[in-house]
């Protein structure tokens, strides 16, 4: 993992914000809540003793769950209600990062190599974006700023058409984005790099737009646009009509879910 993200890989984004604060800090004092546990029936057994409204109904609630909160080394005799806040606090730092601390260990140690937990020690806030899990927004402009388009020189035939051309991407996109298209956004960044997030170091190399031109020998233009996942190049067919050029995007992005061309 750490030499993948040295070298330009994709974000890890699989720890929650209070694993991630064990990962660059002492655990020990790292606390945890109730809307840390994303089990379904763990919730519902700390939800059921939070809810309880009796010492009688609390007793009962820690019988019925003794097996569970033995393993957790949290099973006692409560004597007022208010000991299930104590309660809960233990058994859900237990289940966040006590349980866990084996298997952070080995990860820290891991992420030693290059130099990675260190410099995620020092820049917590920065490498948090990379290993804490976050739905990653691919919008409009994150894909034009990325592309490199490769024009023929001012002036030529080739430049004209692709100018046009350009004129129908980003509209695409636009409709992409909007949804009025068959593809999404995330649909493009996969046909043109076979990843559907953005590395933290950005693409290398660089995405880059080329323009499927008639070539000596060929009979015709191709319909469909193509792409090259490991140059990372998407080349553009030369459509009459936005409508055309709409409709063969489309057919081409999503009849092509391996490499290579539609």
């Amino acid at each position: 993992m750490a030499v993948s993200l040295v070298h330009g890989g994709p974000a890890p984004n699989f720890v929650s914000p209070v694993l991630y604060q064990c990962l660059v800090s002492d655990a020990k004092h790292v606390h945890s809540s109730l809307g840390d546990v994303v089990d379904p029936e763990t919730q519902d057994m700390l939800q059921e003793i939070e809810n309880a409204s009796s010492l009688e109904n609390l007793q009962e609630l820690i019988q019925k769950h003794s097996t569970v909160l033995s393993i957790a080394g949290c099973f006692r005799p409560l004597k007022s209600l208010n000991d299930k806040r104590e309660l809960l606090e233990d058994f859900i730092n237990w289940y966040i990062v006590g349980r866990t601390v084996p298997s952070l260990v080995r990860l820290k140690e891991g992420l030693k190599t290059l130099g990675v937990l260190q410099a995620m020690e020092i820049h917590k806030h920065i490498f948090e974006e990379a290993f804490v899990w976050m739905e990653q927004e691919i919008t409009t402009d994150t894909i034009n700023g990325m592309f490199n388009i490769k024009f023929s020189p001012s002036g030529s035939n080739y430049r004209i058409q692709e100018e046009h051309i350009i004129g129908y991407w980003r509209d695409y996109l636009q409709d992409c984005e909007e949804l009025t298209c068959q593809a999404k956004i995330k649909d493009i960044l996969c046909f043109v790099t076979g990843a559907n997030t953005v590395p933290p170091l950005g693409f290398n190399p660089q995405p880059s737009i080329e323009f499927l031109h008639v070539c000596s020998g060929q009979v015709q233009l191709s319909m469909f646009p193509e792409a090259n996942t490991c140059g990372n190049v998407l080349r553009l067919p030369l459509s009459m009509s936005y409508e055309e050029f709409k409709t063969n995007m489309d057919f081409g992005i999503l009849n092509s879910p391996g490499f290579g061309r539609a």
